[in-house]
């Protein structure tokens, strides 16, 4: 019986799924920022925890893409 090479159908999927779930919350999240940076209700301190979120979001997309590409080879 020879080992399988290509990981089963579910978990590319999932990874697929997840990197794609993570692209939506950095596109809306990037949105939502650009239309409502200059409103005076955002302190400083909410504009740096969701600057820190963004940078989260971006680590975590790429962390993703990294585990997706060494599932795939």
């Amino acid at each position: 019986m020879e080992p399988q090479k290509q990981p089963p159908v579910p978990v590319l999927s999932t990874i697929l799924m997840a990197i794609f779930l993570s692209v939506l919350c950095v596109i809306s999240l990037v949105i939502y920022l650009a239309l409502s940076w200059q409103n005076p209700i955002w302190t400083g301190n909410v504009k740096l925890i969701l600057s820190i979120a963004a940078v989260v979001m971006l680590g975590v997309l790429a962390g993703l893409m990294v585990l997706y590409r060494k599932i795939t080879r």
